[in-house]
This record gives C-alpha cells, structure tokens and sequence, in this order.
C-alpha cells in the first residue's frame, strides 16, 4: 500500500474546506496524514478547519503566496514519498485512494496514479467525455495527445504523484496565475509514468466563489498560452521524444488559435503570422491552420523559418 499525505491549499474558502477534508476522512483506504497549507486566508477558513475532529490534520501557516507555493510547501513538509493534492472546494468519492491503490498495484512502474472527475455545477454534475474507451485504465502513453482533447483527462485534485518525482520535475511554477497545475503535469510526464483510470472518482465544484468553469476556460483557452510558449521551447532544445512529437504540435496549435485570433482582431498579422507558422505541422487541426492561413496569405507574406520541427 502506498503510503499517502494529502496536501489541501486553502484561502478563504470557509463554506467548503470541511466538505473537502470530511471526503478525505470518509475515504474507504484511510490516508496517513491530512496537510493543510493557509496561504494567508482572511475569511473563516481556519474556524471551520478546528472544527473537524481528527487527529491526523496539520496545519501550516504562510503568508498568501499563491496555490503553487501552498503545495510546494505541503510537499516539502509531508512525511510520505507519496503526495495526493485536493484543492480545498473539491472533494473526492469515498473509494478514490481506493482505486488509486489498485493502480499502484497492477503498474508499480509509474511515478503518478490518477482518476478522472464530474463538473459539478448549480447542484447538477456533468461527466468528462472522453473519446476513448469509458472504463479504461493503464498507463498513459501520451499525456500531450490527451490534452489535445477538449477536457484533460484528470487534474489536481484527481492525482497522487510520488514526491521524488515532482520535485524532479520541479514542483508546482510560482507565479503562473492559471494552469499551473498543467504546466507541472507536462514536466512529470517527461520523466515518469501515469497510471490512469477513467473512473470519475473527483468531484471538481465550479459553484465555489472565486473560481471559474473549466469548460469555459477550457473553451476560451487563454490562460493555455504559457503552455504554447513553454512546448515550443522544448521542440525547439530537442526535449520531446520523437514519438510524442506529432501530439506535442497539435497541442501547440490548440493552445494558439485563440492567440492567432487575438492578434488577428488586433491587427497585429505579424504575430499572427508568427504564431501559425510554428503550429504549421498540426494534423488534428489542419483544416482550422489552413482557414487561418487563407486570412493572413492575402496581405501578408510568413516570415522565414524562426524553428525547426
């Protein structure tokens, strides 16, 4: 059995923290230990927190400082090599660590197990749909090919990562606003493993405050654009394996239509140009490239070849 602490950011989330912490409490497999990081909430939060009875709860104070650093710090000060992450307005299914167990069993050879999640939104819940097999579990091949899908697979809140791993993978990026989850998902999927399953074992709230849908940022995908940048710069320094290359593009191209569309509206064909010039070798989204291109073609000529693929 992998021995598992769970670390929960939290700020201000005093309406939610105990439905998080009583799903990891009601868990059927117990966890060893519950980390809860206070990156300098100013509501209730705390109050509600002393409330619920158990032993194994800690809490770490800290100046708000962002969710990357309240998991750093989690990760840094658990005592476990294996991290699961729960974000404070999430909860899971009572047999969540459960299934993560059983991954670990049937592919010891992975750095990450993960399931995957429902939306849950003004009391109605909505599955992620997935365009491969419903209930299928193994491992990962290709972490870049699923995020090519309009919804990724699993999120924070639906992974336990071993702790070697993501600190080799450099942790969780400070002062990225949105997707920073990802951004640390893309790196660990460079050196490991993820055992998968579809089961939808997370329940992720988008009703909570402050926090908005992930279909909707998903759907607009602007906060995507750093993941553009950082893919680009790891096709470029040789750092994709060859056979995730192809996966890695149509990615790059996903995340910088809606970039090209900016700049298209803005007038700013030079970047436009740019940007559909480095997802030139998309297949999942050719016709889409060549109905950009058509636009740019008449009034502008494609600068010379900034990087090669």
């Amino acid at each position: 059995m992998l021995p598992i602490s769970v670390v929960i950011p939290l700020y201000n989330k005093e309406k939610y923290i105990q439905r998080a912490i009583e799903s990891v409490i009601s868990q059927t497999v117990p966890v060893d230990e519950i980390i809860v990081v206070d990156d300098g909430s100013t509501d209730n939060s705390i109050l509600e927190l002393k409330k619920i009875a158990a032993s194994n709860i800690r809490l770490i104070k800290q100046p708000n400082q962002g969710v990357s650093s309240a998991r750093n710090t989690g990760v840094e000060q658990s005592q476990n090599e294996w991290i699961a992450f729960l974000d404070a307005d999430d909860e899971w299914q009572p047999t969540y660590i459960s299934k993560i167990q059983q991954l670990a069993i049937q592919y010891p050879n992975c750095g990450a197990y993960a399931t995957s999640y429902m939306i849950q939104k003004n009391g109605g819940s909505t599955p992620i749909r997935f365009s491969t097999t419903e209930n299928w579990e193994g491992i990962l091949q290709d972490y870049f090919n699923d995020l090519v899908d309009p919804t990724n697979t699993f999120y924070s809140s639906s992974i336990v990562v071993k702790k070697s791993a993501l600190v080799l993978a450099g942790g969780f990026p400070i002062g990225v606003v949105q997707g920073e989850d990802t951004n640390t998902w893309i790196r660990l999927s460079l050196i490991t493993n993820i055992g998968l399953s579809r089961n939808r074992l997370v329940i992720y709230h988008c009703e909570a405050e402050g926090r908005s849908s992930i279909i909707n940022q998903l759907s607009k995908n602007r906060q995507n654009y750093h993941h553009a940048d950082y893919l680009t710069q790891l096709l470029s320094r040789g750092e994709i394996p060859p056979e995730k290359r192809q996966s890695v593009i149509d990615l790059i191209a996903r995340n910088s239509f809606p970039r090209i569309r900016d700049y298209i509206s803005d007038g700013n064909r030079a970047e436009a140009a740019r940007w559909l010039w480095r997802c030139r070798g998309t297949r999942v989204f050719r016709r889409k490239w060549f109905q950009h291109w058509k636009i740019l073609i008449k009034s502008y000529v494609m600068p010379d070849q900034e990087i090669s693929y």
